[in-house]
Parts: structure tokens; sequence; C-alpha cells
């Protein structure tokens, strides 16, 4: 009987097409991969904040009654609101240290996930949020988001929400191209895009 079997000439060429095939479509799974898991903690880190303003109401009054200072606060000033109105309500907590050497710089908060937010006090609560530890040296779009916590009238408004400036224009388009806050820009808006956009990261996001 006569056996057959591929060629060597064969089975390189299948396996360059496989290889091919794999070139182009890896990155991409990779890329969403990334963007969904980016999601999945962004979206976690506003309902655990929002959450825990609402549990530290029922205790300590409506949120437009906090203690906020005017001005940008030391590190103790935010350690010390975090632990008055924040910290019993946010579970797994790794650590809580200055995000630098000088006491004059903002509060980061280590989480048992890996992420971490910055919090400072202005006229409200300033925080950024990073999805890993390296994004906290070498920030981008992929993973460091800002949020914003103001004094409001009525305790249905005060809520940390993603950060979204007086300059921007209440649009879609102004999420991604205000100068120099949108997301095409500096980046502020960012979290608000992904928002806006039902949690999810469009194929028009810089990533």
């Amino acid at each position: 009987m006569k056996k057959t079997a591929f060629t060597l000439a064969e089975v390189l060429i299948t396996l360059g097409i496989i290889g091919v095939v794999a070139a182009l479509t890896i990155p991409s799974l990779i890329a969403n991969y990334q963007k969904q898991e980016a999601v999945t903690k962004l979206k976690k880190f506003y309902n655990t904040m929002n959450q825990a303003v609402k549990l530290s109401e029922i205790e300590n009054g409506d949120a437009s009654d906090w203690n906020l200072t005017s001005g940008h606060a030391s590190y103790q000033t935010v350690l010390d609101f975090y632990n008055t109105y924040l910290a019993k309500y946010i579970i797994k907590t790794k650590e809580i240290k200055p995000c630098d050497s000088s006491p004059d710089y903002d509060m980061c908060v280590y989480m048992a996930d890996g992420t971490i937010f910055k919090m400072g006090l202005w006229s409200g609560v300033d925080t950024v949020f990073y999805t890993n530890e390296k994004c906290l040296n070498t920030p981008t779009k992929r993973c460091f988001f800002q949020f914003g916590f103001r004094k409001t009238t009525g305790a249905s408004q005060n809520i940390f929400e993603p950060y979204a400036a007086g300059a921007w224009d209440g649009t879609r388009e102004g999420l991604k191209n205000n100068y120099p806050y949108g997301c095409l820009n500096n980046g502020a808006y960012c979290a608000k895009l992904i928002q806006w956009d039902d949690w999810e990261i469009k194929d028009d996001y810089p990533w």
C-alpha cells in the first residue's frame, strides 16, 4: 500500500500561516483582555468609594458637612480625613503611606488586589486611581484615572465621580478633545469617558 504524508514544505507553509494568523490576532486578544481588566478594576473602585461614602454618612452625617480643607492639605490632614470618614468602610487595605518622601504630598492607599489610590484635599477630595503599582511611577492612560468628590447639598449628590471640571461642555466629544483635560490630551477626563460609554473602552480611546 502506498502511504501518503505531508511534505516538509507543506508543513512549513502551514506553520507559517498559523504564525501569521497568531501575529494578527494575539495582540488584539491581549489588548481586549487588558482593557476589560482595567475597566473591571476601575468600576470596582468607583463602587467601593461610593459605598464607603454612603455608609459613612449614616454614622458621620451628610457629606456636605464633612470637614474639608480649603487649600492643599498635608499628608497628616489627608490621613485624618480618610481615617475619620472612609477607612472603616474600605476593606482589604494593605498599606497606607505618603506618596512621596515629603509629608506635604498626598496619601497613597495600597489595596490587597494590587490597585492603589492617591488622595489629596483641596476644596474637595481629589483622587487618582492606579490599576497597579508600576503605574504609580509611570502613569499612562491605560492605568491611571482621576476622580473628584465635592461637598454639595443633598446626600445623593455627595459621591465620588470621574473627574470632569467646569470646562467640560457636557458632551462625549468634550471628554475626548477638551484642552487641556480631554482624554486625548492630558487624560484627566479618561475615567469620565469610560463611564459615559457605559464602562467600556471604545476603539477611539487612546489605548
